[in-house]
Parts: structure tokens; C-alpha cells; sequence
């Protein structure tokens, strides 16, 4: 089974976290999967001075997520946006992700995927509790993703 949603607001994102503990209880979830997790966040909150009060829903939001997937023994996956660094020259990544610290603690694996070779990926774990850093390249088809 596959269920869609498309919220257009922070306050629709909160109410489909708050209905997907239920779902998870009348159904077998096995995934949620959150994409451009940050979007409407960064949409709905601009500048610096609405920075706090941006980073405090967030962190609500995610906690919400965290306590389905404890509770349910549901995977949550995420996807996030990135922003140019122009000042990383040659040296670092040449890219931020974007969400600030809140973001970047809340997840357990961070795996960042990359333009490889001949329509390949790499993906790269780079934060994990019990796996070193780590890359493989793969591929993303429409019958899902493959190892290379």
C-alpha cells in the first residue's frame, strides 16, 4: 500500500504528522518518507528575524516524527535541501545543507547522494551510530534503486 500527501502549509505538515500516529496504529506502516523536509518552513518563515521561531516548528515537527518511528517501529526518510557556499574556494564541501543545527542533529544516518559517472549516483554515509563513513555508487530507476 502507498499513501500520498501534499501539504501546502507548516500547519497542514503538523496535522499530517499528528494523522500519520494514527494511520500507524490502523495500519502496517513500514516507511514515511518526508520530501524537501525544510521547503515550507524556509517558505513560510523569512529572514533572520523569523529564524527562531522557524527553527522551533521544525523542531517540533521532527520530534513528532521521531516518536511515530519509536513508537510504530517505522523507517522516517527525509529529504533535504542544500545551499551554494561560495566562500568554500577549493577546500570543503561547496555546498550547506540547509535546516541548521536543529536538522542536522535530528537524524540518525545522513547519507548524501551525489552526480556520478554515466547516470550513476554515489551515496555517501557520512553520519551514522554504528557504521564508519562510507560511499557506493548507485543507480535510481524507475523500478527503484539498484546497486552498482
Amino acid at each position: 500500500n502507498f499513501m500520498y500527501a501534499r501539504p501546502y502549509t507548516t500547519q497542514q505538515l503538523d496535522e499530517l504528522a499528528l494523522q500519520m500516529g494514527a494511520i500507524c496504529t490502523q495500519e502496517q506502516v513500514r516507511t514515511i518518507v518526508v520530501d524537501s523536509i525544510i521547503n515550507l518552513f524556509r517558505t513560510e518563515f523569512n529572514g533572520r528575524g523569523e529564524l527562531a521561531e522557524r527553527q522551533q516548528r521544525l523542531k517540533t515537527f521532527l520530534m513528532r516524527l521521531k516518536k511515530i518511528a519509536e513508537e510504530h517501529n517505522v523507517a522516517v526518510v527525509y529529504t533535504n535541501q542544500v545551499s551554494a557556499k561560495p566562500d568554500a574556494m577549493s577546500f570543503g564541501p561547496a555546498f550547506n545543507a540547509v535546516g541548521g543545527h536543529v536538522l542536522f542533529h535530528a537524524s540518525t544516518f545522513r547519507i548524501q547522494m551525489k552526480r556520478g559517472r554515466a547516470g550513476m549516483k554515489v551515496a555517501a554515509l557520512e553520519t551514522s551510530p554504528c557504521l564508519p563513513p562510507s560511499t557506493a555508487e548507485v543507480q535510481v530507476t524507475s523500478g527503484g534503486i539498484l546497486d552498482a
